[in-house]
């Protein structure tokens, strides 16, 4: 057998592969000198040199004689850092997303209104009204007509003042009277003869009739009233009753959410760890 072939079988059966190697298995049969990847506990003494290389970093095992290997079953690795320690597990095949729920709700609720105010309030109004008029009527247009008796002693009358009219008198030597009648026309009488003189007077009356018409003006009038009206309320207002709801509130519809997976397409393989 060539000396490459030695090589290669030993480092495919592991003697030339540090221990705690893990890597990935194409068979279906795990090789000797290595175990697979399922998390299993295994004894403290058996593999020794694999628990002094990983020691309880997987799992402390039943905590005194054995301890976890490493479980790659369904999982995938990934490298440690500042956030996740060696041997750390995280994760998950699927996720469940929140929910906001729209249900649309139908409010059928009905008020009644059965509230009675009674006012019960008295009203007071004391005190009076005072104020003053200005102003006066214009004279207006009046006409006005007289009606009466008028009566004029001792006037000397004008000659178109004196009516119709007729004298006796006495013509000298004590003869017999006689009459004269004249007009308004200007001229005196007088008598010589003894017996009698030609001195007389006068009267005369006239009947006046008339009335008024028209009327005076209204003319500017300026009224100023000062109200010392003062108003008094009392009493109250009482409010009475309850309002009645009746009713449901209906709510429809339903809210269903799956899981979410995360899971990347894969195909599998057998990872191990050599002892």
């Amino acid at each position: 057998m060539s000396l490459a072939r030695q090589l290669a079988d030993a480092v495919s059966s592991g003697e030339l592969t540090a221990t705690a190697t893990i890597k990935m298995w194409g068979k279906a049969t795990i090789p000797d000198g290595w175990l697979e990847c399922d998390g299993s506990a295994v004894s403290r003494t058996t593999y020794a040199d694999l628990f002094a290389e990983i020691g309880t970093g997987f799992g402390v095992g039943d905590g005194s004689t054995t301890f976890n290997l490493p479980d790659l079953q369904d999982n995938v690795p990934v490298g440690k850092s500042g956030t996740k320690a060696l041997g750390s597990t995280g994760g998950a095949a699927s996720v469940s997303p929140s929910v906001t729920d729209n249900i649309a709700v139908s409010d059928n609720i009905a008020v009644s209104s059965n509230i009675t105010a009674s006012d019960n309030i008295a009203v007071n109004k004391t005190g009076e009204a005072s104020g003053s008029m200005t102003g006066a009527p214009d004279a207006g247009n009046l006409a006005v007509s007289v009606s009466g008796n008028v009566s004029v002693s001792n006037h000397t009358l004008s000659v178109n003042e004196i009516a119709s009219h007729s004298h006796n008198y006495n013509a000298g030597g004590g003869g017999s009277a006689r009459s004269a009648s004249t007009g308004n026309a200007a001229g005196t009488f007088s008598s010589g003869g003894a017996g009698g003189s030609g001195s007389h007077s006068h009267g005369s009356s006239h009947n006046l009739s008339g009335s008024m018409t028209g009327a005076p003006g209204l003319g500017t009038l300026g009224v100023t009233i000062n109200d010392n009206i003062a108003v008094t309320k009392t009493g109250d207002v009482t409010l009475s009753g309850n309002v009645d709801k009746s009713g449901n509130v209906a709510k429809s519809g339903t809210v269903s959410v799956a899981d979410i997976t995360t899971l990347q397409p894969y195909q599998a393989v057998i990872f191990i760890i050599k002892t």
